[in-house]
């Protein structure tokens, strides 16, 4: 006798809104062309669609590279214009015997000849190296840079990430996607805003290109997303458990199978991954004896994570100047009367404003980095003080509460309602234990507005 599988189907959440395109219909549309030079007298350049399920992207040498600037070519999909965004492509092939630039563009703005805008992740095939780059009329300012060897006839994933003014941006043989060969990381305000696609540019002044692409891919990675569904499953003469589940476009990531006796206690079976940009998942697995069971597919728990919801157990507060502390319930602001989530929240002061001169600490419990490779921090926050002056600096603590590593960036604009905040988090700082630190500093004259407030913190 088989076992007696019974399946839970959870969905929670409205997906967000994501544009991706395969390329199987062999066509553009939807796609906006910025063949530029094609308006000032060069060959209008070739968009071909290889094998049915690829494009590629081919553009003549420039008319007057002195004036123009050198051949280039760039499709965008202008029918979102996204704030928080992750772009992502595959790049299939590319001509290694010519010198250019191949690469994605996020926050994409005025575009055209001479006014393009927006950041870039560009690969220079010539020296084997990437670049994070800020756009300024289409004018590239690097904000960094590194070696990357990528080998003709395999295929790399490409990711360009805005959240905030943090940009980062990474490079991943496809068939390994969650590990990028580098990550570029930069903080910039010149673009919030703007329209996500890819280029191909000359390296040389007479040059030409020609590039290959597959699956791409933007989303608002802040938003919420659908929960896995479950889409088949058997069970063979081995006892073995086959289930094949599906996930949303932005929702790769890391997957679990659980399993339980009573829908109360559940505990993880299997574990496995849908890579970012793809759907399918399947675990196998020897489920044994006859005997009804009930399995679900859910993401694997974050390393941390906090919506303040329940308690605040483990979390401390330090006041080392003012009267302002830290307070855990629902925030009674003039501007923020909600927490991000539910009900709750942490706030300085929840229901009046800030006194002068504070200095107070929020502090997490222990989190365990020990056996992590990567990791990133992101939390929802609101300000409301004095600009430039006052607000909180995100730390990193020992066990011992001695400082680690600090965010550079100070949060101290004001925001309008609750805002995503998302960093990766700094090499030296895995491979042992850790605390979250939100120190919060007021100056010594009014006005003080309603300070500081966080909820829905994700460590992973």
């Amino acid at each position: 006798m088989k076992p007696c599988i019974l399946l839970i189907l959870m969905v929670l959440g409205v997906p967000c809104v994501a544009q991706f395109d395969a390329f199987d219909d062999g066509n553009a549309e939807g796609w906006t062309v910025l063949d530029v030079l094609a308006e000032v007298g060069a060959p209008p350049s070739t968009i071909t669609f290889p094998e049915g399920n690829q494009i590629r992207l081919q553009s003549a040498p420039s008319p007057n590279p002195e004036a123009v600037g050198p051949s280039r070519i760039g499709l965008f999909h202008g029918s979102t214009s996204y704030t928080a965004v992750t772009t992502l492509i595959d790049i299939v092939a590319w001509d290694p015997a010519l010198e250019q630039d191949i690469g994605l563009i996020a926050r994409g703005t005025t575009l055209g000849l001479g006014t393009t805008g927006g950041y870039a992740l560009t690969l220079d095939t010539d020296e084997s190296a990437a670049y994070l780059s800020r756009l300024d009329n289409e004018a590239n300012a690097t904000l960094a840079s590194g070696p990357v060897v990528m080998e003709p006839g395999k295929t790399y994933r490409f990711r360009l990430t805005a959240i905030g003014n943090q940009i980062s941006a990474g490079i991943a043989n496809a068939a390994i996607p969650e590990e990028e060969l580098i990550i570029l990381e930069a903080e910039d305000d010149g673009y919030p805003e703007g329209v996500s696609g890819f280029f191909n540019n000359a390296g040389t002044a007479a040059g030409s290109t020609d590039a290959t692409y597959d699956r791409y891919l933007a989303f608002d990675p802040s938003g919420p997303i659908d929960r896995p569904q479950v889409v088949s499953w058997q069970v063979d003469d081995t006892e073995t458990l086959t289930l094949d589940y599906q996930v949303s476009l932005q929702a790769g990531g890391r997957y679990v199978l659980e399993t339980s006796e009573d829908l109360r206690d559940w505990a993880v079976i299997a574990q496995g991954s849908v890579p970012l940009g793809f759907t399918d998942g399947q675990f196998a697995v020897l489920v044994g004896a006859p005997g009804k069971g009930f399995y679900r597919v859910a993401p694997a728990p974050p390393l941390f994570r906090e919506d303040f919801e329940r308690d605040a157990d483990g979390w401390t507060t330090e006041v080392f100047a003012g009267d302002t502390t830290w307070e855990w319930g629902t925030p009674m602001a003039p501007d923020l009367d909600a927490a991000h989530s539910g009900g709750k929240a942490y706030g300085t002061l929840l229901g009046q404003s800030y006194t002068d001169g504070a200095n107070v600490a929020l502090r997490s419990p222990l989190i365990d980095l020990t056996d992590k490779a990567r990791a990133t921090l992101s939390f929802w926050y609101h300000v409301d003080v004095t600009e430039g002056q006052e607000g909180v600096q995100v730390s990193f603590l020992s066990e011992s509460g001695a400082t680690l590593a600090s965010i550079d960036e100070i949060l101290w604009t004001r925001t309008d309602g609750w805002t995503f905040y998302q960093t990766p988090i700094l090499e030296e700082l895995l491979g042992q234990q850790v605390r979250l630190e939100w120190l919060f500093r007021s100056d010594n004259e009014a006005p003080n507005g309603a300070g500081f407030f966080l909820d829905d913190i994700v460590l992973d």
